[in-house]
């Protein structure tokens, strides 16, 4: 679902920016309160954000990563040697 968080270490790789959710800076509760007041407020833009994190959630899965992993190493191993 969409997000509120405060822009601090990687969490702006996650949580874009008006599209799957807001970064607010740390340490300000005032702000954190009006996006979370904005989003619950609007129910066309939490259905849009959520929606849209769901959509980036599936980046971070783990099956496409693996068949794509299984792929390179099946192909590798077809070859005979490892690949670069």
């Amino acid at each position: 679902e969409d997000a509120v968080a405060a822009d601090v270490g990687g969490i702006h790789e996650v949580v874009r920016q008006g599209e799957t959710g807001y970064l607010v800076a740390p340490g300000d509760p005032d702000a954190l309160a009006r996006r979370i007041a904005q989003i619950l407020s609007d129910g066309a833009l939490w259905r849009r954000m959520a929606e849209a994190a769901r959509r980036a959630a599936a980046d971070y899965a783990w099956e496409p990563h693996l068949a794509r992993l299984e792929g390179h190493l099946e192909e590798a191993a077809a070859e005979g040697r490892p690949k670069a």
